[in-house]
Protein backbone atom coordinates (compact mmCIF):
# COMPACT_ATOMS: atom_id res chain seq x y z
CA UNK A 1 0.00 0.00 0.00
CA UNK A 2 1.54 2.89 -1.42
CA UNK A 3 0.39 6.67 0.94
CA UNK A 4 1.81 10.32 -0.13
CA UNK A 5 2.57 12.64 2.24
CA UNK A 6 0.49 13.82 4.41
CA UNK A 7 0.35 17.77 4.22
CA UNK A 8 -1.90 19.89 5.54
CA UNK A 9 -3.57 22.47 3.18
CA UNK A 10 -2.16 25.97 3.33
CA UNK A 11 0.03 28.14 1.35
CA UNK A 12 3.07 30.28 2.75
CA UNK A 13 5.43 32.42 1.21
CA UNK A 14 8.95 31.50 -0.27
CA UNK A 15 11.59 33.56 2.00
CA UNK A 16 13.80 36.15 0.90
CA UNK A 17 11.12 36.65 -2.52
CA UNK A 18 9.35 39.94 -1.84
CA UNK A 19 12.01 43.26 -1.26
CA UNK A 20 10.99 45.94 -3.78
CA UNK A 21 13.76 48.40 -4.23
CA UNK A 22 13.76 51.50 -6.17
CA UNK A 23 17.35 52.28 -5.31
CA UNK A 24 18.82 55.86 -6.15
CA UNK A 25 15.99 58.48 -6.80
CA UNK A 26 16.31 61.77 -8.01
CA UNK A 27 15.90 64.57 -5.31
CA UNK A 28 13.31 66.51 -8.32
CA UNK A 29 11.96 63.77 -10.87
CA UNK A 30 10.59 64.95 -13.85
CA UNK A 31 9.27 61.19 -14.59
CA UNK A 32 8.24 58.86 -12.65
CA UNK A 33 10.18 55.74 -11.92
CA UNK A 34 9.73 52.06 -11.87
CA UNK A 35 10.75 49.27 -9.71
CA UNK A 36 10.26 45.44 -9.85
CA UNK A 37 10.03 42.59 -7.09
CA UNK A 38 7.99 39.60 -6.85
CA UNK A 39 6.49 37.62 -4.34
CA UNK A 40 6.66 33.48 -4.72
CA UNK A 41 4.09 31.72 -3.14
CA UNK A 42 4.08 27.65 -2.06
CA UNK A 43 1.08 25.76 -1.52
CA UNK A 44 0.77 21.93 -0.19
CA UNK A 45 -2.46 19.89 -0.47
CA UNK A 46 -3.28 17.12 1.55
CA UNK A 47 -3.94 13.07 -0.06
CA UNK A 48 -7.01 13.04 -1.19
CA UNK A 49 -7.57 16.94 -1.55
CA UNK A 50 -7.67 17.95 -5.73
CA UNK A 51 -10.23 20.34 -5.35
CA UNK A 52 -8.87 23.86 -7.05
CA UNK A 53 -7.22 25.81 -4.55
CA UNK A 54 -8.09 29.59 -4.45
CA UNK A 55 -5.29 31.51 -3.51
CA UNK A 56 -5.02 35.55 -2.15
CA UNK A 57 -2.61 37.74 -1.10
CA UNK A 58 -3.13 40.98 0.18
CA UNK A 59 -0.84 43.78 0.73
CA UNK A 60 -1.79 45.91 3.62
CA UNK A 61 -0.54 49.91 4.76
CA UNK A 62 2.57 50.20 6.25
CA UNK A 63 3.68 51.70 9.81
CA UNK A 64 4.98 54.85 8.10
CA UNK A 65 1.12 55.88 6.50
CA UNK A 66 -1.41 53.14 8.24
CA UNK A 67 -4.29 55.05 6.89
CA UNK A 68 -3.79 55.62 3.24
CA UNK A 69 -3.46 52.39 0.64
CA UNK A 70 -3.24 54.79 -2.29
CA UNK A 71 -0.54 56.49 -2.61
CA UNK A 72 1.41 54.35 0.02
CA UNK A 73 4.16 55.83 1.02
CA UNK A 74 7.80 55.65 2.57
CA UNK A 75 9.36 57.36 5.23
CA UNK A 76 12.33 59.03 5.93
CA UNK A 77 11.98 60.57 9.81
CA UNK A 78 9.06 63.23 8.91
CA UNK A 79 9.04 62.98 5.39
CA UNK A 80 7.20 60.81 3.44
CA UNK A 81 7.81 59.84 -0.09
CA UNK A 82 4.64 58.43 -2.15
CA UNK A 83 4.29 55.52 -4.27
CA UNK A 84 2.02 52.64 -5.55
CA UNK A 85 1.95 49.09 -5.71
CA UNK A 86 1.02 47.19 -8.64
CA UNK A 87 0.69 43.64 -10.14
CA UNK A 88 1.34 42.05 -13.90
CA UNK A 89 2.15 45.29 -15.01
CA UNK A 90 3.42 48.91 -14.32
CA UNK A 91 0.37 51.31 -14.20
CA UNK A 92 -1.67 47.65 -13.82
CA UNK A 93 -4.12 47.32 -11.03
CA UNK A 94 -3.68 48.62 -7.72
CA UNK A 95 -2.50 45.63 -5.55
CA UNK A 96 -4.64 46.04 -1.91
CA UNK A 97 -5.53 44.36 0.83
CA UNK A 98 -7.26 41.02 1.52
CA UNK A 99 -10.65 43.00 2.11
CA UNK A 100 -10.35 45.14 -0.96
CA UNK A 101 -9.05 48.57 0.48
CA UNK A 102 -6.61 50.06 -1.78
CA UNK A 103 -7.14 47.45 -5.00
CA UNK A 104 -7.90 44.19 -3.58
CA UNK A 105 -5.89 41.38 -3.40
CA UNK A 106 -3.92 39.36 -5.70
CA UNK A 107 -5.85 36.02 -6.69
CA UNK A 108 -4.57 32.75 -8.07
CA UNK A 109 -6.13 29.78 -8.62
CA UNK A 110 -4.18 26.06 -8.18
CA UNK A 111 -5.50 23.18 -10.21
CA UNK A 112 -4.01 20.37 -8.84
CA UNK A 113 -2.44 17.18 -10.81
CA UNK A 114 -3.14 13.53 -9.19
CA UNK A 115 0.24 13.48 -7.52
CA UNK A 116 1.27 16.90 -7.52
CA UNK A 117 1.73 17.52 -3.61
CA UNK A 118 3.43 21.44 -3.92
CA UNK A 119 3.29 23.67 -6.13
CA UNK A 120 5.24 27.35 -6.12
CA UNK A 121 3.93 29.95 -7.87
CA UNK A 122 5.60 33.72 -8.60
CA UNK A 123 3.85 37.03 -9.14
CA UNK A 124 5.32 39.87 -10.15
CA UNK A 125 5.21 43.09 -7.80
CA UNK A 126 5.48 46.76 -9.54
CA UNK A 127 6.24 50.25 -7.84
CA UNK A 128 6.07 53.30 -9.22
CA UNK A 129 6.75 56.96 -7.84
CA UNK A 130 5.05 59.39 -9.06
CA UNK A 131 7.22 62.49 -10.84
CA UNK A 132 7.34 65.83 -9.27
CA UNK A 133 7.73 65.03 -5.17
CA UNK A 134 10.27 67.90 -5.07
CA UNK A 135 11.75 69.27 -2.01
CA UNK A 136 12.11 66.10 -0.43
CA UNK A 137 15.20 65.63 2.33
CA UNK A 138 18.07 63.63 0.68
CA UNK A 139 18.53 60.49 2.27
CA UNK A 140 17.49 56.55 2.61
CA UNK A 141 13.49 56.26 2.79
CA UNK A 142 11.95 53.09 3.25
CA UNK A 143 8.44 51.43 4.56
CA UNK A 144 7.32 48.07 5.63
CA UNK A 145 4.35 46.57 4.17
CA UNK A 146 2.50 43.69 5.85
CA UNK A 147 1.21 40.82 3.68
CA UNK A 148 -1.53 37.75 4.16
CA UNK A 149 -1.74 35.13 2.06
CA UNK A 150 -5.19 33.45 2.47
CA UNK A 151 -6.70 29.93 0.61
CA UNK A 152 -9.88 28.36 0.17
CA UNK A 153 -10.62 25.29 -2.10
CA UNK A 154 -14.38 27.32 -1.79
CA UNK A 155 -13.77 29.29 -5.08
CA UNK A 156 -16.51 31.45 -4.54
CA UNK A 157 -15.50 32.74 -1.27
CA UNK A 158 -14.16 36.69 -1.32
CA UNK A 159 -10.35 37.27 -0.26
CA UNK A 160 -11.51 38.58 3.48
CA UNK A 161 -13.51 35.76 4.41
CA UNK A 162 -10.82 33.51 3.58
CA UNK A 163 -9.15 32.30 6.31
CA UNK A 164 -5.09 33.74 6.71
CA UNK A 165 -2.84 30.79 6.11
CA UNK A 166 0.35 32.74 6.56
CA UNK A 167 1.97 36.69 7.09
CA UNK A 168 5.05 38.62 5.37
CA UNK A 169 6.02 41.43 5.16
CA UNK A 170 7.33 43.53 2.19
CA UNK A 171 10.80 46.01 2.62
CA UNK A 172 10.29 49.22 0.34
CA UNK A 173 13.10 51.02 -0.13
CA UNK A 174 14.89 54.25 -1.84
CA UNK A 175 17.58 56.67 -1.43
CA UNK A 176 16.76 60.18 -2.63
CA UNK A 177 19.94 61.65 -3.67
CA UNK A 178 21.37 65.33 -4.48
CA UNK A 179 21.18 67.08 -7.59
CA UNK A 180 24.21 68.84 -8.52
CA UNK A 181 24.59 71.22 -11.31
CA UNK A 182 27.58 72.27 -12.78
CA UNK A 183 27.29 76.04 -14.17
CA UNK A 184 30.18 77.46 -16.78
CA UNK A 185 30.99 81.01 -17.90
CA UNK A 186 33.27 82.60 -20.32
CA UNK A 187 36.09 84.10 -18.91
CA UNK A 188 37.35 87.51 -20.54
CA UNK A 189 40.49 89.07 -20.20
CA UNK A 190 40.80 92.78 -20.57
CA UNK A 191 43.28 94.37 -23.40
CA UNK A 192 46.35 95.26 -22.06
CA UNK A 193 49.28 97.25 -23.79
CA UNK A 194 52.39 95.11 -24.44
CA UNK A 195 54.27 94.69 -21.07
CA UNK A 196 57.70 96.10 -20.74
CA UNK A 197 60.35 94.12 -19.67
Amino acid sequence: LWCGPGYAQSCSLVAGSQNLAFNSIDSDPTTAQEAAGTVRVQCTRSLFQLDPLKVCIGLGAASTDPASLSPRRMGNGTARLDYGNTSAAPGGVAWGSLAGAGGGAVVHTVNWALFEFTREFTVSIHGRLAAGQSMLPVGPYSASVPGSIASSTNVNLQCGSMPVNSTFTVSVTGTIVPECSVIAEDLHFRTRDALSP
